[in-house]
């Protein structure tokens, strides 16, 4: 049986982890020239102690169940030749009672690699979390100390906005929002008024 088949999982944990890569400015239309940061996650989830002890602990448990999936697969291997030699002498009832004892070691073999394969899964997920926890805490602790508004993960493409005030249009958005609001009332207000009869 082709292990990679019971185990489609990446242990390389391509998530983001801290690593500086160097500084730049970039002129951002609404908050002026920006400092920016960036850094490289894929690069850095392989010298982190962190991304390489939750890969090392990944792989050693993989290491197991391949294992012991093999120790399943052998003794199910050899159950099938011992029924593929006695199958031709043996009774009806015989061989019934063998085919089903070899279909019941099957499903369980097959079960057993599905709940591995599930564990290998969630502990990739809780890694991946974990490692995540990390990379912000430290992302933000860089950006603050270095003075950066921005800081970039060139692997991913995703920002870490450090000065949410330069950086965000979102309260003058709210601000122009709110005018076309205002506006639009007075402007509904006068025409309703325009619209009555004089008394």
């Amino acid at each position: 049986m082709n292990k990679r088949s019971l185990f489609p999982l990446t242990v390389v944990l391509l998530t983001s982890v801290f690593v500086a890569q160097g500084a730049t400015s970039t002129n951002a239309g609404l908050g002026g020239d920006l400092k920016t940061g960036y850094f490289n996650s894929a690069f850095a989830v392989s010298e982190s102690k962190l991304g390489k002890e939750i890969s090392q602990q990944i792989e050693s448990r993989r290491q197991q169940c391949a294992a012991d999936l093999k120790s399943k697969k052998d003794a199910y291997d050899r159950k099938v030749k011992s029924y593929q030699g006695m199958a031709t002498a043996a009774s009806v009832d015989a061989r019934g009672a063998k085919e089903q004892e070899l279909m019941e070691l099957k499903e369980s073999f097959e079960n057993l690699a599905k709940k591995f394969d599930r564990e290998l899964q969630l502990s990739m997920r809780q890694g991946q979390e974990k490692v995540y926890r990390e990379v912000q805490d430290a992302v933000y602790k860089y950006g603050r100390e270095n003075g950066f508004d921005v800081v970039i993960d060139v692997a991913t493409g995703q920002h870490f906005v450090i000065n949410q005030d330069k950086v965000s249009g979102t309260n003058s958005i709210v601000t122009a929002m709110n005018a076309s609001y205002d506006n639009n009332t007075k402007l509904a207000s006068a025409d309703k008024n325009s619209a009555s009869p004089a008394a």
